[in-house]
């Protein structure tokens, strides 16, 4: 019990070092109201998904979700419906849940020889990468009202009803923004129109 204890105190001290002073109280809210069930959907993914270490590998999956979480903890709001942030919180962990599945899923096929990268999917997955974070960095520029928006639709997957529930307001607003928000990002990529 006292090193679970430690443990507990050294992850929350960890996430504590990624936000600012006045954010750790809502890190530490977040993991002390939802960890436990961040636990159990990681597991219950990582088993379905037949991954013979699934109780620790979801430990790292769930470190994961919490170092996004720290990430974007300025845009985390407290106040909204218990609901919502529960499914903010909970679409996290299924999304690195996800990605923990497709690494090991790649790393069993290359392991096992089946996967062969050519030179030229190489090169080209490369532009591709630089590409997306030449995306990301203009959207994260944007005006807020945006940018938020975009992030949370194409990044985080949410659903239009999921922005709307979060951020408090109408989801024709949502649609609005994701229209315009398009249309900015495309004019400054250079690839669309004035807008």
């Amino acid at each position: 019990m006292f090193f679970c204890r430690l443990e507990v105190e050294f992850v929350l001290l960890y996430l504590f070092s990624l936000v600012e002073a006045d954010d750790i109280p809502k890190i530490e809210y977040i993991y002390n109201k939802y960890h436990c069930d961040m636990m159990r959907l990681a597991k219950h993914r990582l088993k379905k998904a037949k991954i013979t270490s699934y109780a620790t590998e979801a430990e790292d999956v769930v470190q994961n979700a919490f170092v996004k979480i720290s990430k974007n903890i300025k845009l985390i709001d407290l106040d909204v419906p218990e609901r919502a942030l529960r499914a903010y919180i909970m679409s996290i962990v299924a999304n690195e849940s996800s990605n923990f599945v497709a690494d090991h899923e790649y790393v069993e096929s290359f392991a096992e020889g089946q996967y062969k990268l050519s030179e030229n999917d190489f090169f080209e997955r490369l532009c591709i990468k630089e590409r997306y974070d030449e995306v990301t960095r203009t959207i994260e520029a944007m005006d807020e009202k945006y940018s938020i928006t975009l992030l949370y639709r194409y990044h985080k997957g949410m659903t239009v009803k999921q922005i709307a529930s979060l951020m408090g307001i109408p989801e024709k607003t949502v649609y609005t923004r994701l229209e315009r928000g398009k249309m900015l990002l495309l004019k400054l990529l250079g690839e669309g129109e004035d807008v």
